[in-house]
């Protein structure tokens, strides 16, 4: 009767572990659909806080972040509602990669992480922090994501394109590779677009055009190919639009620019014409008869044709650089009407004619080079009304005449071409640096009341100048070149306070003066004196010689006993410079140049080849005195003596099965193995030492006197 009880009983029991079992079912779907019907289910699928999610960054400790205190007191953390809003930790040297535990972050808005050294992948997890809001939902979403400058690779997570109300994406200056998302032209919502500095390729994407917000994109100095298209010039809303650097190709598109300020193609392979038509059909907001664009940066191309006459429409062009290109022809007169023009370049290209008149209008220029070309006739005299000019550049041309007097210019280069004295009589007194050799220069040296008083860096070398040298300089110059002249007469005392003076190929004759062996005692800086090829004769200056030889002494005898030496020595004494050497290079002493330290720093450059100086090869002048020699032979037969003992008595030892009952054998047996052979090292390394420690002072000693 037990059995069927006990029967009931487990039924019973059964029956009601069902109905419970049953009913937490019911709840957990219950649950579900609760948790389903939620505004955000997905961003709390876990119970996280931002603080929890902000700790999975490697670099928590490194910023002192901590669960012991409140998030909102954090390093670089600004917080709203117990929430993460700005997260701004720029420069901070932080590393590691970016956690994909802060696509949780659902109020962030701000997110800056530039100037570390972050690695990894962008997360692609991230998506839906800039996503598109729903009806209804309050979330705050990602406004700026500025990771500019780290050390970034991947690609470009194409997940991102839903990141659309994104107004601000920088990614510049990392190692990011691989081709540009086409489905990135989701991004409408973005003003500033930077990808520039990473190893992007592939092509520009025409459906970035439709990027509706975009005011700036830069994505310079990549690896793009391909053309330039059309629907990026008058489809966009960009306004800088920055593509240099790159390996595009192909023609300038011939629409216009309507809303394009700044626009920079420079180091690409664009070829054929510059387009006459970028300055017709101006957008609505510009005045009729104007276009916006302020900079046009179209160098180092392959751009043919001529100057376009129409382009002095750019009313409000502010910066022009056309250099490096293939152009022709002639300067438009009708571009005076640029005056809002700063900076005009149009340098190495094959360009004609004469320099406009007219352009003389241009009031607001502040550099212009017209250099590498092919230019001839005078400098308007009219230029001097250029009188914010602050940089002129008229090298390589065939200009003759002088040079206008522009009031402000502090860098002038005339180099090769036909100038004649007259311009040394009309520099403005604002002149810092001036570069005319290689004219037809008729003159003597000008003297100090004819140079500018500012005056640092003067070059009159390969002209026509004869008579003697000055007395005195401008009080600020340091660097001079009058070599390849016809100057005569002796050196004057004053001049030995440069720190870089060419008098090459002259007549000039006489002894340096006392203060000239001295030469550059007064500058930390690297320092050159140059008198090859004239009738010099006497000694080269004596401290820079003995440093020379010094420096050569210690680099090929001591050089693991002494400190390396912050100078690069050069010794031009023969005809012949021989062959150029690295400052790492170490040449036997006695080749026509010897360099020494193994980390130079100052170059310190002696030329006195072709003159009647009292020594002609450094060999000679670097000679060690007889008594030097003889203490350095003695040193040397004692160091080969103890050597030849040393060697000696490992041999006799090794033939010890013949000396087995030899008690002295035995001694040495056991010196020799109680110091496991170390002995013969350690005196040969203590009497290399000593006996080099000895030759250098004596040789300094005697160099010194």
């Amino acid at each position: 009767m037990a059995r069927p009880q006990t029967l009931a009983t487990w039924m019973t029991s059964h029956e009601r572990a069902s109905k419970e079992v049953i009913r937490l079912v019911q709840h957990a779907w219950l649950l579900l659909f609760a948790w389903l019907a939620s505004p955000s289910p997905f961003r709390v699928l876990a119970d996280t806080s931002d603080s929890q999610l902000l700790l999975q960054a490697s670099w928590a400790a490194q910023v002192g972040w901590n669960s012991a205190t409140d998030m909102c007191n954090w390093t670089g953390i600004t917080c709203t509602a117990e929430q993460a809003t700005n997260i701004e930790l720029s420069g901070l040297g932080l590393t590691g990669s970016l956690p994909d535990a802060w696509s949780q972050l659902s109020g962030l808005n701000w997110l800056h992480l530039s100037n570390n050294s972050l690695t990894g992948t962008l997360p692609s997890v991230w998506s839906g922090l800039g996503g598109v809001k729903e009806q209804g939902d309050s979330s705050t979403y990602l406004d700026e994501v500025y990771l500019d400058n780290n050390r970034l690779t991947g690609t470009l997570p194409a997940t991102w394109a839903s990141m659309n109300l994104v107004s601000g994406l920088s990614l510049a200056n990392n190692s990011l590779r691989g081709p540009l998302p086409a489905a990135w032209s989701n991004l409408t919502e973005t003003s500033y677009f930077s990808l520039e500095g990473n190893q992007l390729t592939g092509t520009l994407p025409e459906s970035w055009s439709q990027l509706a917000q975009a005011t700036v994109c830069s994505l310079q100095d990549n690896q793009l190919t391909g053309t330039l298209p059309s629907s990026w010039t008058n489809d966009s809303k960009v306004v800088v639009l920055s593509l240099q650097g790159n390996k595009l190709s192909g023609t300038l598109p011939p629409t216009n620019f309507e809303r394009v300020e700044y626009l920079s193609l420079q180091d690409n392979f664009f070829s054929g014409h510059l387009p006459l038509s970028w300055i017709t059909a101006p957008a609505e907001e510009t005045p009729a008869g104007e276009t916006p664009l302020q900079y046009i940066n179209l160098a180092s191309n392959a751009l043919t044709g001529t100057l376009p006459v129409g382009w002095s429409g750019y009313s409000k062009l502010k910066f022009l650089s056309l250099h490096d290109n293939q152009l022709r022809g002639t300067l438009p007169s009708s571009w005076s009407s640029l005056t809002n023009l700063a900076y005009l370049s149009v340098e190495s290209n094959n360009l004609t004619g004469s320099l406009p008149m007219s352009w003389s209008s241009m009031g607001s220029l502040q550099y212009i080079s017209v250099a590498a070309n092919a230019f001839s006739g005078d400098i308007p005299g009219s230029w001097s009304n250029l009188s914010q000019v602050q940089v002129a550049k008229f090298d390589d041309n065939g200009l003759t005449g002088g040079i206008p007097s522009m009031a402000n210019m502090t860098f002038l280069n005339a180099t090769s071409n036909q100038l004649s004295e007259s311009l040394l009589h009309s520099l403005p007194a604002s002149i810092e640096v001036l570069y005319l050799s290689e004219n037809n220069i008729a003159s003597t040296v000008p003297k100090v009341s004819l140079l500018p008083p500012g005056l640092t860096i003067l070059d009159l070398s390969n002209n026509l100048l004869s008579g003697t040298l000055p007395s005195t300089l401008p009080a600020n110059l340091a660097i001079l070149n009058t070599s390849n002249n016809h100057l005569t007469g002796a050196l004057p005392r004053a001049w030995s306070r440069l720190a870089e003076l060419k008098l090459d190929n002259n007549m000039l004759t006489g002894k340096l003066p006392p203060e000239w062996h001295t030469w550059g005692s007064n500058t930390s800086n690297s320092i050159q004196l140059s008198l090859g090829n004239n009738r010099l004769r006497g000694s080269m200056p004596q401290q820079r010689v003995q440093q020379f030889c010094l420096a050569t002494l210690k680099n090929f005898s001591v050089q693991t006993l002494y400190t390396p030496s912050p100078y690069l020595f050069q010794l031009f004494l023969g005809e012949s410079r021989g062959q150029e050497l690295d400052p790492i290079t170490v040449v036997p002493t006695g080749s026509p140049i010897v360099t020494v330290a193994q980390h130079a720093s100052i170059v310190v450059t002696l030329n006195g080849k072709l003159n009647s100086f009292t020594y002609s090869d450094p060999a000679s002048i670097c000679s060690i005195p007889h008594a030097v020699r003889n203490v350095a032979l003695l040193w040397g037969i004692f160091f080969a003596l103890l050597l030849a003992t040393v060697i000696g008595v490992k041999l006799y030892l090794r033939n010890k099965a013949r000396l087995s009952s030899s008690v002295v054998a035995a001694k040495f047996e056991v010196m020799f193995n109680h110091t496991k052979l170390h002995l013969p090292k350690r005196v040969v390394e203590a009497i290399h030492y000593f006996l080099l420690d000895i030759v250098y002072s004596s040789i300094h000693k005697s160099l010194m006197q």
